[in-house]
């Protein structure tokens, strides 16, 4: 996978923008943002603190013998390196950027919509179902995949995610009203917690 990354790919977009969607061979870890394993033992789980806080030693000279297991893999929980990704490393290399799409959010990755159009012009180009012409469609359909298509799904992506927000912003609002956070009655073109006349009237009678 590297090797075709630094052949294929990234020679071709120097200082550019490589988007990459969440496949595990996209996501190998960089060996020193790995976080410790839960199945570590005592011993383990003290060279990976030592690796990755330094603050450790605050315990005193004798740490690694007078902790518990449970205490230093709550140390370790609570030092979890930020993930960096061996793709990322090798892209620095070219000035290349990554960005990676969020999981289980197709409307949200464009390579996702590429791949949607793609494949529903297979199942109309391949009206024979069979295996043997298909890497020749799919190679043909990808060569159609310009620049100007890219643009327009990536401009939909923008347009859908600033709509969540939007909605994020009215979820938290309304949440914070009924946390007792806000007056129900400060909330605009609401009638929470304030009786209707014609409310009033029903209980008067």
């Amino acid at each position: 996978m590297a090797e075709r990354l630094e052949e294929s790919v990234l020679t071709k977009i120097r200082g550019d923008v490589l988007v990459i969607d969440r496949n595990r061979y996209h996501l190998v870890r960089n060996e020193a943002t790995r976080p410790a394993a839960s199945k570590l033992r005592k011993a383990e789980f003290a060279d990976w603190l030592e690796k990755h806080d330094p603050a450790v030693t605050e315990w005193g000279s004798e740490w690694r013998t007078t902790c518990t297991p449970a205490v230093l893999k709550k140390r370790a929980d609570e030092n979890r390196p930020r993930p960096r990704y061996l793709v990322q490393d090798l892209a620095v290399r070219f000035g290349v950027s990554i960005l990676i799409f969020p999981v289980s959010h197709p409307e949200l990755n464009p390579i996702e919509m590429i791949w949607g159009t793609v494949t529903m012009a297979l199942k109309r180009a391949n009206l024979a179902f069979s295996l043997a012409p298909l890497r020749g469609l799919a190679e043909a359909e990808f060569e159609k995949t310009a620049a100007e298509m890219w643009v327009r799904y990536e401009d939909h992506t923008i347009m859908v995610e600033t709509y969540y927000r939007g909605v994020d912003e009215v979820c938290s609002d309304i949440e914070s009203t009924f946390n007792g956070d806000r007056d129900d009655n400060e909330v605009e073109g609401s009638a929470l917690g304030a009786a209707s006349d014609t409310e009033h009237d029903a209980m008067s009678d």
